[in-house]
C-alpha cells in the first residue's frame, strides 16, 4: 500500500507528518489520510514526495515487488 511506504520512508528520514507536510506544501491531515489509505495521491505530489523522501516514485507505488527483468 502507497501509504505505508510513504510512512515507513518518512520515518526512516525521521520526519514527522507535520514536517512531511509542511515541505511538500500540504496540510498534515492530508498525509494522515494518504497514510492510512483514505486519501489517494496525485501524480505531481507523489512526485515530490519521492524526491523528499529520497525514494523512488516506482518504489512508492510498487515497493519491493520483483518485475521479472
Amino acid at each position: 500500500m502507497i501509504g505505508a511506504r510513504i510512512k515507513q520512508a518518512r520515518e526512516a528520514k525521521g520526519m514527522t507528518q507535520p514536517e512531511l507536510a509542511y515541505i511538500v506544501g500540504v496540510v498534515k491531515h492530508m498525509i494522515t489520510m494518504i497514510e492510512r489509505g483514505t486519501r489517494q495521491v496525485t501524480a505531481p505530489l507523489l512526485v515530490v514526495l519521492a524526491e523528499v523522501l529520497d525514494v523512488t516514485a516506482d518504489w512508492l507505488l510498487y515497493g519491493d515487488r520483483d518485475k521479472g527483468d
